[in-house]
């Protein structure tokens, strides 16, 4: 690379530019419209590089989900190399999201330019994410009747924390900010109860028609006793009362028994949605 470079937090006088290069350049993820970019610029840490005035690159982490951050977007100029890019960039993310606390850094998505220069520098493939989508109501039942569904509540929180633990690697965990988060915006998150015991949860978000599950768990512990069953039956029911015409998800590769069940529903195998990589601050 020639020229003196510098590394600084975008502002936003920086859109111009930065939507310029996202349009021309091959190499760009978001995890965001690009006509939300100004929206950005200053909420998160948001890096860019310059070479002797000339924009090159961007780096950026959404840490709404605290303690985990993720990369919410990534690119570079189509004539600069990647190393120089994330060897500057990089470190000043992670210096950044460490001292706010972030105890993690993830990266969802499909791009091959990136996934491989992340895993050099520390991330590691937790899973590879699959799709899934369904049109249609036809269900195999409705699961145990033996337990009760009912909206979500604050006081829930640490004990669905504790079944994350149980439940998920460490890059799908929720803490109780970001539950509380998917509880003020999400138009549906309910909590299944045996006695008055949270066993499973589910949330899930609908826009125009399409609706999509996000999260669906259950606790170890009563596993195959038909409360995932319920958990999908009920969330059938919601999307079908808010007009969603079509129903999507995505899971991990390596769940066999989450794919059973969505199957046993109707969803149809739509192929490898993404890579999901994580690295430990």
């Amino acid at each position: 690379m020639k020229g003196a470079w510098t590394v600084r937090q975008t502002t936003p006088a920086d859109e111009d530019r930065l939507s310029r290069l996202i349009k021309q350049s091959e190499r760009v993820v978001l995890r965001f419209q690009a006509d939300d970019l100004a929206s950005y610029l200053t909420q998160e840490p948001f890096l860019l590089a310059e070479e002797a005035g000339r924009l090159r690159g961007f780096l950026a982490f959404f840490m709404r989900w605290f303690p985990r951050a993720i990369v919410a977007a990534a690119g570079l100029a189509d004539d600069w190399a990647i190393s120089p890019w994330l060897d500057r960039l990089l470190p000043r993310c992670v210096a950044h999201l460490r001292d706010h606390g972030a105890r993690s850094l993830s990266y969802f998505g499909a791009a091959v330019w990136l996934t491989g220069p992340l895993q050099e520098r520390g991330f590691q493939l937790v899973s590879h994410v699959v799709a899934y989508e369904k049109t249609g109501w036809t269900m195999p039942g409705m699961g145990s009747q033996a337990v009760r569904v009912r909206p979500v509540k604050p006081t829930d929180f640490s004990a669905l924390v504790a079944l994350d633990a149980l439940v998920f690697h460490p890059l799908w965990r929720n803490s109780t900010e970001a539950l509380n988060r998917w509880k003020e915006t999400l138009p549906y998150f309910v909590v299944v109860m045996m006695g008055e015991e949270p066993v499973g949860y589910c949330y899930c978000s609908v826009e125009r028609e399409h609706g999509h599950l996000i999260r669906m768990a259950v606790h170890p512990a009563w596993q195959g006793r038909g409360i995932g069953t319920r958990l999908l039956a009920e969330a059938m029911h919601f999307f079908r009362q808010a007009g969603a015409r079509l129903i999507t998800l995505n899971t991990q590769e390596e769940n066999e028994q989450a794919q059973r069940l969505y199957r046993q529903f109707g969803f149809r195998l739509m192929g490898r949605e993404a890579v999901a990589l994580w690295m430990g601050l």
